[in-house]
């Protein structure tokens, strides 16, 4: 009585995992822990700091699944469909958060700990300026992704999603959840982002916190929107309460400097007209073609090659400037 897609996938995802968990520990046995004899393993100070400096990051991330898990139950109460349209849209949602904001947290960490290690465990210029540009370089690569999300949605949703038996109807209602998803890229870039600065610093406790009190606005939120807003309401209760969390992050930095210090980015500054020109374009190539599988990826292409160019373009050429003088 077994529906044998979805014992396969749950199968694939599965020997995936222990494949994957199977390459690091080895690699790690023979690297570090099989040198070390089970009778004389102790914790030294620094692995106890780490340990209780990494428990609240490890709490604080549970908050999200237990978010999508909330979401799910609600989603089963509304029509058919419903639950493989968010689906479907908050994969795209999570795609620029993994490729840019994960990578953006994980690569200022270790040089905002060393920098804070420096000048004694306190965040001076330095470490003000390592996270600005953190934050900085987010906010230039996540903006691009907003508006294609946000403004191209359906024509995305069309080209990945349009085919099998998944209908016209079937895009549509997974683009709108796409674009209220979409709200909140900010929001969820921005927490992966803080999360590596509160991690430096050792206030991680205060993400936990933070991350409790949108757990449970969560489900506030879900219960007044779900019924006036359908499967759009579970998607815009996201966007909202990663915006919250992320404000709330926020806010525990503001007395650090690192926010007055990001106002004065070159590249943030330009990223106000940048954005504005951006929606024009983007709105005005919508308006031409058809609502056809073709017209779509020409649309797609159109706008995605223009964002690209505008926003990261020079980014770019100075990469290339400074690899050339290396």
């Amino acid at each position: 009585g077994l529906n044998a897609a979805i014992v396969g996938l749950a199968v694939g995802v599965l020997v995936g995992g222990l494949i994957q968990t199977l390459v690091y520990g080895a690699k790690l046995w023979n690297s570090h822990i099989g040198a070390i004899s089970s009778g004389r393993l102790r914790l030294s100070p620094e692995i106890q700091k780490a340990f209780w400096i990494g428990v609240p990051v490890a709490l604080a991330s549970v908050a999200g699944p237990i978010n999508q898990l909330v979401n799910t139950n609600f989603a089963t109460s509304l029509k058919v469909g419903s639950i493989t349209w968010l689906d479907s849209a908050f994969r795209l949602f999570q795609l620029p958060i993994g490729l840019f904001a994960v990578s953006v947290g994980v690569v200022i960490l270790p040089k905002l700990a060393q920098s804070i290690q420096r000048s004694g465990q306190k965040i001076e210029i330095e470490s003000q300026r390592i996270a600005a540009e953190g934050v900085s370089l987010l906010l230039l690569l996540i903006t691009p992704c907003f508006l294609m999300l946000f403004i191209i949605g359906e024509d995305i949703c069309n080209i990945l999603y349009g085919w099998g038996r998944f209908s016209d109807a079937d895009v549509h209602q997974t683009a709108l959840a796409l674009q209220a998803y979409s709200v909140g890229l900010f929001g969820y870039g921005l927490i992966k982002v803080l999360m590596s600065i509160y991690y430096a610093i050792g206030r991680t406790k205060f993400t936990l916190v933070a991350a409790a009190i949108c757990v449970g606005l969560n489900a506030v939120v879900n219960y007044n929107l779900v019924s006036s807003f359908g499967h759009r309401g579970l998607a815009a209760t996201s966007s909202v309460v990663l915006s919250i969390q992320a404000l709330l992050l926020v806010g525990g930095l503001y007395s650090t400097g690192i926010f007055s210090l990001l106002k004065k980015q070159k590249q943030l500054r330009s990223l106000v007209w940048k954005t504005a020109i951006s929606v024009v374009v983007l709105y005005a190539v919508l308006q031409y073609g058809e609502p056809s599988y073709l017209h779509s990826l020409i649309r797609a292409c159109i706008c995605g090659s223009f964002c690209a160019a505008l926003f990261w373009g020079p980014f770019l050429v100075q990469l290339l400037k400074k690899e050339g003088k290396k």
